[in-house]
């Protein structure tokens, strides 16, 4: 990646407005930012920042095809959050991906995260807040792949998700079969009111992962990029590999430098770990990338 591909991606940072069609606005990001990526970048293989590294101990053991490079792209947390996040905004921003050029360098996911959910049916589903989304999760993912996106859901394995939507935990074979229903590309599994439930931590997200290929096998579908966010408190790198396609290992970034530098040092230990086929998720951009 050149500096004028990193520039244009350290631009974007998207805005709402009141308008029916939001729109997303370029703004200027720190410049440490930018430099940051750019130390990032140049200094794969050196003895601080080994992202590669020549004695790989990562075994990949869950092979579902994805995951051969980090997905790239735009997460809705950082940003808007819970209150904010609706159809036109998202649609704005897939919008915004393909018009600024973002998707032809590979910035091409769209993850929605919390919020998007608001209850479950009678018979156990999981039901979108139509008052957001009042065109329907099938619609907007229909609206966001069309664009050539791929398209990304939250949920998580506890009882309710982090702002205390339905969680997945014991629904998770039925949330599955709406995310293939729906042709969802991408899930981020959070870790939230969950202590101590569905077998423990690595269990909860285990089942998820077999509910997941069970229902792509039952649909002969695609499979769905497994995102595991436990925050890394239980040393993910040295047993998701074998339950995802990526796992986080920090708790969420905050809009500083330090925050940024931060996450970047606890990272470097587990480097090794990493290859084709499961990756570190690093809580990375604020307002860009959240994973």
């Amino acid at each position: 990646m050149n500096k004028i591909q990193l520039t244009t991606f350290a631009n974007m940072i998207l805005t709402t407005t009141n308008q029916a069609k939001v729109t997303a606005a370029k703004a200027a990001i720190d410049t440490k930012m930018l430099l940051l990526f750019l130390l990032v970048l140049l200094s794969i293989g050196s003895e601080q920042y080994s992202f590669l590294s020549s004695q790989q101990i990562f075994v990949k053991a869950y092979d579902n095809g994805l995951g051969r490079t980090p997905p790239m792209g735009w997460n809705s947390w950082n940003f808007f959050g819970c209150d904010k996040i609706n159809e036109d905004l998202i649609k704005g921003v897939a919008d915004s991906l393909v018009d600024s050029g973002l998707a032809a360098l590979g910035y091409n996911h769209l993850n929605l995260d919390d919020c998007w959910q608001i209850k479950r049916n009678a018979s156990g589903y999981i039901v979108e807040d139509s008052t957001k989304f009042p065109s329907g999760m099938a619609s907007l993912s229909a609206y966001v792949r069309g664009k050539g996106l791929y398209f990304g859901l939250y949920s998580d394995s506890g009882l309710y998700t982090c702002q205390r939507r339905p969680g997945g935990l014991g629904h998770e074979v039925k949330d599955a079969e709406m995310y293939v229903q729906w042709q969802i590309d991408y899930l981020k599994y959070d870790n939230c009111y969950a202590t101590g439930m569905g077998g423990g931590l690595q269990q909860r997200y285990k089942t998820m992962r077999d509910a997941l290929n069970a229902t792509a096998t039952k649909h002969n579908s695609k499979p769905i990029f497994y995102s595991l966010c436990e925050w890394g408190v239980g040393d993910p790198a040295k047993w998701a590999g074998a339950v995802g396609n990526s796992w986080r290992t920090t708790g969420d970034i905050q809009r500083s430098w330090g925050s940024i530098l931060a996450n970047l040092d606890k990272n470097d230990q587990w480097h090794s770990y990493a290859g084709p086929g499961g990756v570190r998720a690093l809580s990375f951009m604020y307002a860009c990338m959240h994973f």
